[in-house]
């Protein structure tokens, strides 16, 4: 990885000053299902609006998660 893509990597973690991440991409929502090890579906618009264009970019969140990284055998059941 370039330094220039690491260093927009870093500022894409960063904190904005309302607490909420500036960014979040589909590997956070990967982890998290592997971490909760429950399927997650994002519903949202086709696509992102900024302040100055409608319809700017694809949204390529839209998806159902699944926890790939998890086994049955550490699965728990209710």
């Amino acid at each position: 990885v370039s330094f220039q893509k690491w260093k927009q990597i870093v500022e894409e973690t960063e904190v904005a000053d309302d607490g909420r991440c500036k960014c979040l991409q589909s590997c956070h929502i990967f982890a998290t299902t592997n971490m909760l090890k429950s399927p997650i579906i994002v519903l949202d618009e086709e696509y992102i609006n900024t302040v100055n264009e409608s319809n700017a970019q694809l949204n390529n969140i839209i998806e159902t998660y699944l926890p790939l990284l998890s086994t049955s055998s550490n699965k728990i059941h209710y």
